[in-house]
């Protein structure tokens, strides 16, 4: 199943928006609830809830870092246009080892093979940036194996 990046944006604000909106001020409830119950340092309610604030607040953290890469890796894609050779956000066709893909080379941080968003610190895509279609490229695979990669087609 292929997933753009507008939709990886869409569905990151989606979680920041329950995250911030529901799941945060219901765990901030729950330890107020707990916190009410007394003695904190015996309270194991109050720091089972702890936790989960804690656990929800790193989540945030960590989803609107996403969000911010992806923005970032948005407007490049919008503001240079393609040249042929393969560059970060470029979409390809490639067959490798007689198995053809479609990928859209993105930074590691957004990468998801099995979506179609190849990172570009993977094997694969560090043998094939810079190329262009109809290149035939040598690489090791991650178990080092010798495989070869033919760029089809480049966006």
């Amino acid at each position: 199943m292929e997933i753009s990046i507008k939709d990886k944006l869409n569905f990151t604000l989606e979680m920041i928006d329950t995250l911030k909106n529901k799941d945060i001020p219901d765990a901030q409830q729950n330890l107020d609830f707990a916190a009410a119950d007394g003695d904190l340092r015996e309270n194991s309610d109050y720091h089972l809830c702890y936790q989960r604030l804690n656990g929800l607040n790193n989540q945030l953290v960590e989803r609107e870092k996403l969000l911010s890469e992806l923005r970032d890796f948005d407007e490049l894609l919008n503001k240079y246009k393609p040249t042929g050779f393969i560059a970060l956000g470029s979409k390809v066709q490639l067959t490798i080892n007689s198995d053809s893909y479609e990928f859209q080379i993105v930074p590691p941080s957004i990468g998801d093979a099995a979506s179609g968003l190849l990172a570009s610190d993977s094997r694969v895509a560090e043998s094939i940036i810079g190329k262009k279609a109809g290149d035939v490229i040598a690489y090791k695979d991650n178990e080092n194996n010798d495989n070869s990669v033919w760029v089809v087609h480049v966006e």
